[in-house]
Formats: C-alpha cells, structure tokens, sequence
C-alpha cells in the first residue's frame, strides 16, 4: 500500500453503515479480520500480535503504581477471543510510604467482546477461570501488604476499523460508562480487586498490538462481529426473523451534496464541482458474516461543468463494496462502508486525461430513515497520465460529502447485527 494512502486511510476511523447490536449475540457471532477475511476464511486458528503500551497506571484505594512502558506478545483466536501475555516495566508506587512496588508485574490475560450501551468493547480477565490477571508483589520493613493477586474483570475500548496497530484503551470513564450501561441492561457489572481484602483497582493506559507472525506481519487487521441489512428499525436492536436483506438485493444512494474535485494536469491545478453522483450495486452473500460483502456495479458523477469524472475498470471489477457493523452512538446506528479499489478518470478542457486510485475508500454511515453514508476530503494517488500529485474530492464549501439510500425502499434500509 502506497504511504500515502495508508496515512489517509487512517483518517476513516469509526466510519460507518448504521450498523446495530443484538442484544443477546454471543462470541461465535465475531471473528477477526486481515484485510477483507476473517481468520475462518484464512483457515487460520489464531494469528499471532505483539504488544506494547506507554505509561500504565493502576490506582488503589491509599496509593498509585505507574509504570512507564508495557511490552509482550499474545493471538487473536478464531470466534474473536484474544490471549496477551504483557508486562509492565519500570514500575513505581507512590501514596503509601511504607512501601515499595517490584519494577516488573506481570500479565496473562484473555479478551473477549462484550456490548455495553450498544457498543462494542472487550473485556479483560485472567486466562485461567477462577485465577489472577497477576501477582503484585510489594516490599519494604514496614509494609504489611506482600504478596497480592490482582483479580476480576475490566472493559477496555476497542476499535472496528482496519489498522495496523489495534488498542485496547483503559481508564476509570470507559470503566464507569460500560459498568453503568451494564446495570441499567440488569447485567453484572466488572470490577478489578488486589488481595484478599478486595482492594478496589482502577486502571489507566493504552495497550497496542500489531500482526507479528510469518505470514501478516504489519498488515491491517480488525475485530468484526455478524453484519446484516435489516429492513426495519426494532427498539431492541434486533433485526426480526426474516427482515434482512440477502444475497442478491440491490442497493443505490444518490448524493445529497455537491462534490468538488482538484486535480492537476500538469500544467495548472484544475478544480470543477459536480453536481449528480450516485452508487448502485448488489449484495454478493447472505446477511450474518462478519464482514456482509457486495459489488458496487455503477459508481457516478455527472454535470460536472467542462469537465470529466468518472471512475474506471479496475483490478477488482465491479468493484467490491464491505459493509461492518459499529454499534451504536446517542442512539443512532453506525457501521462502515468501504468500496475496495475505486478508480477514477479526469479530464478538463480538453487537456491531459490522469488516472488516479485508492485501495480502499470508507465511508462513515449512519442508520436511519432513510440511511446515509458520509466522509471528509479524500486524496486519491495518481497512477496514469502526466498530472501531478494527488485527486482531491470534497464537498463544495468543505464537510462532508454524503449519499442517500434510495433502494431498498427509502426509509427502510437499517442496517444491524
């Protein structure tokens, strides 16, 4: 992938096809990514990740451990589990005089999706049922504490997008809105313990994990659980028996905006705005895998004064389009759309025809009445004709440029899990 366009790729964070959750989905209903299969589809049980983190903090009730980096390595499982084993280096305590904290703690610690709130989260707890995540040790003549088993569970944030580097971010606010979306739900809250007093533990920190076997090795992965298109709004996030949409259902937006394009040809920077676009396409599988796939068969830009827009043939023709999920935020459903490999043609005045193209390009969706799909200023890399540097699309005035379903039916497109 062009360093370019791995730069902007990973500006579509979070980017979506109104995407909801089901309320009682379970693990097998996951899997991970790299690239557009799942590590079903790649045959693979699991694939190896290391891992590595900045500044980590674990807060008691009388006193603060703050260690400066985390290091280690660990799998993604098939099904979407996930086993790190990681250490936190350079270890200090502060808040309790008595005592000093070893440099070094050490983790073993398994992850799994859980939602909260209607999004999507993973929670940790130790590999082995009924064991500890670590053993703290603590010193000093006077300190009373000695060795303590650091128990129980914590949520840590995760994202669904393609990246190289996937997080699991910790704070004591992500804790406090997963536990309280837990209690409203009527569902046990999580809680971090130390010792047989059950000394309350918050934590702090990020830890990030890139591919590291053999075969992927730097390549983009993510977490993904079953898509479908549903064909009705439900209050429970649920999509009724026999409400989506399958193999073979096509699908069109029209643009509700007007989108700019700036390009040069090599001897002066040309800039026209189109009024039309448009997409249609059809859906390639049934509803319920990890990442719903279909073929965008027509993708459209007219009236865009002397000039010339259009996307051409590529390596992938029609070009293949990915719908995933992303749960729900203040009640709207969210989930990505990505079109694999667009390609696009310009010519102005008669001058120099440029062809440019991205490996992905992803939308930021929203379910709804009917459902949209949007995104920010997007550069595409040039790879034919004499132009120079990068096609540039947007909206008119700046924004978003966005895309409206027209079918199926407007207003009945929901996209859920």
């Amino acid at each position: 992938m062009h360093p370019v366009t791995r730069t902007f790729n990973a500006l579509a964070v979070l980017m979506v096809m109104g995407l909801s959750l089901t309320a009682n989905a379970h693990a097998s209903e996951a899997d991970w990514t790299i690239g557009s299969e799942t590590l079903t589809e790649l045959s693979l049980a699991e694939e190896s990740v290391s891992v590595a983190g900045g500044s980590f903090v674990l807060s008691l009730p009388k006193g603060t451990i703050e260690c400066k980096t985390a290091t280690g390595s660990g799998a993604i499982l098939k099904g979407g589990p996930e086993n790190l084993k990681f250490s936190l280096l350079e270890c200090v305590l502060s808040g309790l005089a008595a005592c000093k904290v070893s440099k070094t703690i050490n983790l073993e610690a398994k992850a799994n999706w859980i939602l909260a709130g209607g999004n999507v989260y993973e929670k940790v707890e130790p590999q082995k049922e009924g064991g500890a995540l670590a053993t703290i040790e603590f010193s000093g003549a006077e300190c009373a504490l000695g060795s303590l088993k650091l128990v129980g569970t914590v949520a840590a944030a995760i994202s669904l997008e393609d990246l190289e580097e996937q997080s699991l971010k910790f704070s004591t606010e992500i804790s406090k809105n997963v536990n309280q979306a837990l209690k409203e739900a009527g569902k046990s809250e999580l809680g971090l313990f130390l010792g047989p007093t059950k000394m309350a533990v918050s934590v702090s920190g990020t830890l990030s994990t890139k591919l590291s076997g053999k075969e992927n090795a730097g390549e983009e992965f993510a977490f993904a659980l079953s898509s479908k298109l549903c064909e009705v709004a439900s209050g429970d996030n649920v999509c009724p028996v026999n409400k989506n949409f399958g193999m073979g259902t096509a699908f069109a937006l029209a643009n509700e905006v007007k989108i700019k394009a700036s390009f040069n040809d090599g001897t002066a920077n040309q800039t026209f705005v189109c009024d039309n676009s448009a997409m249609s396409g059809t859906l390639s599988q049934n509803s319920g895998d990890p990442m719903l796939i279909g073929s965008l068969t027509a993708f459209t830009f007219t009236n865009c004064g002397v000039c010339v827009l259009e996307t051409t043939a590529s390596s992938t023709t029609p070009y293949s389009v990915e719908f995933k999920s992303g749960g729900i935020e203040n009640n709207v459903h969210r989930g990505l759309m990505r079109v694999r490999f667009p390609r696009f043609k310009v010519k102005c005045n008669g001058g120099a025809v440029c062809e440019y193209q991205a490996d992905h390009m992803t939308f930021l969706s929203f379910g709804g009445a009917p459902a949209t799909i949007k995104r920010g200023w997007y550069p595409v890399i040039r790879v034919a004709g004499p132009c120079i540097g990068l096609l540039e699309l947007e909206k008119e005035g700046g924004g978003d440029f966005s895309y409206k379903f027209t079918s199926p039916a407007s207003g009945t497109l929901y996209p859920s899990f």
